[in-house]
């Protein structure tokens, strides 16, 4: 405590200066058994102090105990510089958590002066700042030794901005940037940003998915937010339709709500012509061409045809390349409109196999499991219907290779939801058939499938099931109104045929 100054009058709240040092009047009166008015002062730098607001075990005033401050939030406070030198560390060294968004912060070097005092900080804020850029970021690499995550919405930045900002902050785990005027983007150079696992791009007009590739080079990115980037379509490279991207390969939660991703992309391809057999069935193809024509038999070997035609879902099917997803939001986008949301909810858990979480909600394995008011949300009975709905589809284009190669494009995972059988038949022992059928198909369809596959002379066969875990045993499949799956057919199984 302090005895007052002569000539002055101050009152409890008052800010008090002595001999450099400052702080907040919060008692005045006496202290026995000393005579006269004192001042109990809580200073701003804890060491200047004696005690804590007790003598002689009577207690006048609470300190304020900046230094134990590990959480500290100065938005809106009109904050403009760092302060004395050494003071902010003196004041409350132990800080974590440090909001200084929305004041009058006008540069990167005075974020990095305040960093700099606070050793510990790990989670900074300095959205609604306008912060001029520093020539040389790794100087003031040391004031963010801590950071791990970085919050600057609304900054006015574009992705350039930040990438010359990220060389100050070497061990960032989160970055969120939104609502920013980000529209390209570009691959972090070698050791910037390479230990981030959350990105918050929401809000920023990127529109184009290629540009969100060009990210995908950030090895342990768990968390994407691209919602309300203005998307249409999702694209990965990838090998094929069914093939895994190697773009994000940590990639486990991503949310792309309010977007503008569509039901379908109209796809334009090319194919080789070439006069078919059935056009010409009495003489070879180039010989049917008249006199002029004969002198462009080179030039027809190159002819084309262009065809366009619909894929339905792509970008959902799109989603399924990347390797580790698990939990996806898709929101508020017209793809999620065109159906019930019970057939959207089925449709996505369908086309993407490794999904938890959708939209918030669990995805069960099967329907036990599954939220009673959110039933569609269970993958067994999701993937069942899928295959269901589009099994004749894919029974219709299995001895087509380019309506094959168009139904993929379409539903990419169709060949994992079927299962690979062997035709065989003791009546024609030397006849082994592998074929692929949806394990919905009715088994009178089967039976109808078997006798293209075998002479039977028209007679309708009998079937049975031979599972590769049990060779000596023959199941029969003798209800023909059931499905394939009733009789627990597997990958590789025997259907064995007789008439």
């Amino acid at each position: 405590m302090t005895p007052p100054e002569s000539g002055s009058d101050p009152s409890v709240g008052s800010r008090l200066s002595c001999d450099g040092h400052i702080g907040t009047l919060l008692y005045i009166g006496e202290v026995p058994p000393t005579k006269g008015t004192w001042f109990g002062v809580d200073w701003d730098d804890p060491s200047r102090g004696k005690h804590d607001g007790t003598y002689h075990e009577v207690k006048y005033f609470e300190t304020s105990q900046f230094h134990q401050l590990t959480v500290v939030c100065v938005r809106d406070h009109l904050v403009n510089g760092p302060g004395p030198a050494g003071a902010l560390q003196a004041l409350c060294p132990d800080v974590t958590e440090l909001d200084i968004s929305r004041n009058l912060l006008n540069s990167w070097r005075t974020v990095a002066q305040i960093a700099a005092q606070l050793k510990k900080l790990q989670h900074l804020n300095v959205s609604e700042n306008r912060l001029q850029l520093v020539d040389d970021p790794l100087e003031h690499q040391g004031s963010f030794q801590s950071l791990k995550q970085l919050v600057a919405w609304d900054m006015k930045y574009d992705w350039s901005h930040f990438l010359a900002c990220a060389r100050m902050w070497p061990d960032i785990e989160e970055l969120k940037v939104a609502n920013n005027n980000i529209t390209t983007l570009e691959s972090p150079p070698c050791g910037v940003l390479s230990r981030l696992k959350h990105l918050d791009l929401h809000g920023n007009n990127i529109q184009d998915w290629e540009e969100i590739n060009k990210l995908g080079s950030l090895n342990m990115l768990e968390y994407l937010n691209a919602s309300s980037i203005g998307v249409s379509r999702i694209h990965f490279p990838a090998a094929s339709s069914a093939a895994k991207t190697h773009l994000f390969p940590a990639l486990k939660h991503l949310n792309i709500d309010n977007n503008n991703i569509q039901e379908s992309a109209s796809i334009l391809t090319a194919i080789p012509w070439r006069p078919s057999v059935s056009q010409y069935p009495d003489s070879n193809p180039l010989e049917t061409l008249s006199a002029p024509d004969k002198l462009f038999t080179a030039l027809y070997q190159c002819l084309t045809v262009n065809f366009e035609y619909s894929v339905q879902w792509v970008s959902v099917s799109e989603l399924n390349k990347l390797a580790a997803l698990e939990d996806l939001k898709l929101r508020d986008n017209p793809v999620t409109n065109l159906e019930k949301m019970e057939s959207t909810v089925q449709i996505i858990i369908a086309r993407i196999a490794n999904l938890k979480m959708l939209n918030a909600e669990a995805v069960s394995v099967d329907r036990k499991g599954a939220n009673a008011a959110f039933i569609s949300n269970d993958r067994k009975g999701a993937e069942y219907d899928y295959v269901k709905k589009h099994g004749r589809e894919w029974l219709s284009v299995i001895d087509s290779e380019a309506d094959r190669e168009r139904f993929l494009t379409q539903h990419p995972r169709f060949p994992e939801l079927i299962r690979t059988l062997e035709f065989v038949s003791p009546n024609e022992p030397e006849k082994k058939i592998v074929q692929k059928l949806p394990r919905s198909i009715q088994v009178n369809k089967v039976v109808a499938f078997a006798k293209q596959l075998f002479n039977t002379g028209g007679k309708t066969p009998s079937l049975s099931y031979v599972d590769t875990k049990l060779p000596d045993t023959e199941v029969p499949i003798d209800n023909i109104m059931r499905d394939l799956k009733f009789y627990s057919v597997e990958d590789g199984g025997q259907i064995v045929v007789r008439w």
